[in-house]
Parts: C-alpha cells; structure tokens; sequence
C-alpha cells in the first residue's frame, strides 16, 4: 500500500522510510516519527519546526528544496528571532552538523540553491567557493535584457521609434509622456541616449 506505514495514519507515504511528510518532518525535529510536542516560541524545537514547515521531503535526487522566502541568487532565507535573516542551506547545516567558522561558505554538491538536505552540503573556503562557481558557471553573468526583452519595459522598440521621431519634430517631453504612459524623465533619458541606445537614431533623423 502507498500510504504511511505509522499506525492509523491513512496518509500517503513519501519518503524512503515509508513515512508521509507530517511523520516525516517529527523524525527530523525530534528524531522520532511519533513525536509531537508543543512547545513555546522561544524554544529550540520551535525554531526548528518552523524551518522544517518550508522543507520538501527528498525528491528522487535527495534534495530538499526551500519553499519559504528566497533570495535574488535563489537561496532561501530564514528568520531568526525576528529580524535576524540567515541563509536557510547554511542555517540547515548547523542544524545537523553544528555550528561553524561564519567566515566559511556552505557549498553544495548537488548544485540546487534551493536545496537544504544536509547530506547535500558541505563546508569550502573563499578559494573553493570560487572554483565551485566557476565549475558550475556562475561566475558568468546572465544576458542583460535590452528593450522589450526587459519584462519590466512599458515600451516596445517601435514606440521608442516613434518617440525619437516626435522628439524630432520638437514636441514637448511631457506630451509625449502622456501619450505613451510614462515618466517624463523616460522620454529624457531616450532623448539624451541613456536608455534605449541600441535603437539606431541615424535613420529617424
């Protein structure tokens, strides 16, 4: 049967153990499937229940990826005591290896930012978390995203086109702005080549 093998849970099993995810995150608090204890906010164990409600249990590769907030480089974070932010691979290490030199980075071997399993992890130096990027190719900064490409643009490369053309014909920087819903600071940057500046200017003179 595909459910858990813990007494009267009718639960469908997920790990390896054959336990379900509720049994499962108990053994990794408490080390034990069966047990479930309340406890206060400033304990230990609640810490580490509430890092735990952002695990997945191992996929088919063994990694347990982060479902809480999550940094722009794909790491997730976690709070401590409030305001107190930590890496949550780095805070998943001292978990179960214990603490470590702070000046020393968690690297993994399974190259998934968002994977806390602690068998995945592993303490390297500046000079190894270099070579790991490196290795790995993220050292190489992604393409930067020029006009339309750039999600975050309200303009298309023809409308900058017809703005340059508008802006030749001297009509005033706010009229433009409002016909197209932007800033007037946007039609000054096109204006002046600050923004768009892959757009060939030569040809709508």
């Amino acid at each position: 049967m595909n459910v858990c093998i813990i007494n009267y849970c009718t639960n469908i099993k997920h790990s390896r153990q054959g336990w379900c995810e509720k049994h499962y995150k108990r053994w990794l608090i408490h080390g034990d499937p069966n047990k479930c204890n309340k406890f206060s906010e400033s304990s230990a164990s609640y810490v580490k229940n509430r890092f735990y409600s952002y695990v997945c249990i191992p996929d088919e590769n063994g990694c347990m990826e982060w479902t809480g907030a999550k940094h722009n480089s794909g790491y997730g974070t976690f709070s401590l005591k409030g305001s107190i932010l930590i890496k949550a691979h780095r805070y998943s290490y001292e978990l179960f290896k214990g603490k470590f030199n702070n000046e020393l980075h968690v690297l993994h071997t399974c190259d998934n930012p968002k994977c806390v399993a602690p068998q995945h992890l592993y303490l390297g130096k500046d000079k190894e978390n270099a070579r790991d990027r490196i290795e790995r190719n993220r050292h190489i900064n992604p393409p930067v995203r020029r006009g339309s490409e750039n999600n975050k643009s309200k303009l298309t490369e023809s409308n900058v086109i017809e703005i340059i053309e508008m802006l030749n014909m001297k009509l005033s920087e706010r009229f433009i702005a409002k016909k197209f819903g932007v800033t007037k600071n946007s039609i000054h940057s096109i204006k002046h080549n600050k923004t768009w500046s892959h757009i060939d200017r030569s040809v709508q003179k």
